[in-house]
């Protein structure tokens, strides 16, 4: 069984971009709004969540927080995926601890190796032991 991964975007175009990169490698669920991606991540707790921080209703932030608050999905590694380039500043002054922080655009080889650097970690549980092989290794 393939790692589960919660992609929450609200641009479409972008959702495909996701789904061609990973969809080989992982089974993908997609949200476009906050509200449906903290619904979906209860309904089937994903192993990493790839989440936009500018969504149109609550913001990605806002998602986290509500993630990490609830016992059932405060585990679920989380990488934000944003184009505002002041983004680190923003998550260290809100103090959020997440795994990752990748910037749009981003090289497909990049976001597949690093959405790996996240599975592989030791501390992180997730349905399967087959990731996808290291593409720097390839």
């Amino acid at each position: 069984m393939k790692p589960h991964l919660l992609i929450v975007d609200d641009d479409f175009e972008l959702q495909e971009l996701f789904r061609m990169i990973l969809g080989r490698h992982f089974e993908i669920s997609q949200a476009y709004t906050g509200v449906e991606a903290v619904g979906l991540t209860l309904q089937s707790i994903p192993d990493l969540v790839l989440l936009d921080v500018m969504l149109p209703d609550i913001d990605g932030f806002e998602v986290f927080r509500q993630l990490k608050a609830d016992n059932r999905t405060r585990a679920v590694p989380v990488m934000l995926v944003t184009a505002r380039a002041d983004i680190l500043s923003l998550v260290e002054a809100q103090n959020l601890p997440v795994d990752d922080v990748i910037k749009k655009p981003f090289a497909p080889r990049e976001l597949l190796q690093r959405v790996n650097n996240i599975l592989q970690r030791p501390d992180v549980s997730h349905s399967t032991t087959k990731l996808q092989p290291n593409p720097a290794a390839a």
